[in-house]
């Protein structure tokens, strides 16, 4: 199980980490462009930059367990131009919380005990890639 919870919070904290970055490198200039659509304009950016600075630690630790903005967090804390490091410590933090839950949850749902995996029907490729058994 420390397995499973290591790699599970390595993954989900890499994710996180290319959004910040895509949003650091791309994303003010694509908001820029299609501002019509986002309706975003320098002065939202810098609210949200004062925003993230006072309580950007405690929204990227939660932002993991809501729906939807667990994809967006990182992305948005690179636009808003998030310190690189707090943003790291909290999205581990979160990670970490995370999968550990996760993981808790199955295992109780599974009955408590190791985890027992079904076992799955034979397949190959061919099957894998045409989606149906023939």
């Amino acid at each position: 199980m420390p397995l499973i919870i290591l790699v599970g919070t390595l993954a989900a904290a890499l994710g996180d980490n290319l959004g910040y970055w895509g949003g650091r490198k791309l994303g003010q200039r694509f908001l820029v462009r299609f501002k019509r659509w986002f309706h975003v304009d320098a002065q939202d950016i810098a609210l949200g930059q004062d925003l993230i600075q006072r309580k950007g630690r405690q929204a990227i630790f939660a932002a993991r367990f809501l729906l939807g903005l667990r994809i967006l967090a990182g992305p948005l804390a690179g636009i808003l131009k998030m310190d690189w490091k707090r943003f790291l410590l909290f999205n581990l933090m979160g990670a970490a919380t995370w999968v550990s839950v996760i993981v808790l949850i199955g295992l109780e749902a599974n009955g408590g005990g190791r985890l027992k995996l079904p076992e799955l029907p034979a397949f190959n490729v061919r099957d894998l890639v045409l989606g149906v058994k023939v």
